[in-house]
């Protein structure tokens, strides 16, 4: 018994969506626009999933740490030369 793909609804079907089990042909239908929002959600869990099984080291946790200690001051100097530009139009002599 042979099923159609749901996306295409013209090629023979090779696979089922483990979650909402239509089925398709190819990854490009599994991702297809009719298909985003189950097939996102299946990636979300498989990398949860995989990130629950792992446990970092303290090598890791510092690595983790200083990347982002690096973001935290990336985004204080934005926000600093944001503000410079948006002061250095004001003439405070005139205040």
């Amino acid at each position: 018994d042979t099923s159609l793909c749901r996306c295409l609804e013209k090629k023979e079907a090779r696979y089922t969506c483990p979650r909402c089990h239509i089925t398709y042909c190819t990854l490009k239908c599994f991702k297809s626009p009719s298909h985003q929002e189950c097939s996102e959600a299946f990636y979300k869990d498989q990398v949860m999933l995989n990130l629950k099984g792992k446990r970092g080291d303290d090598a890791d946790r510092e690595e983790m740490l200083r990347m982002l200690r690096d973001l935290e001051e990336e985004d204080e100097e934005e926000d600093m030369n944001g503000l410079m530009n948006r002061l250095s139009g004001i003439d405070l002599g005139e205040a």
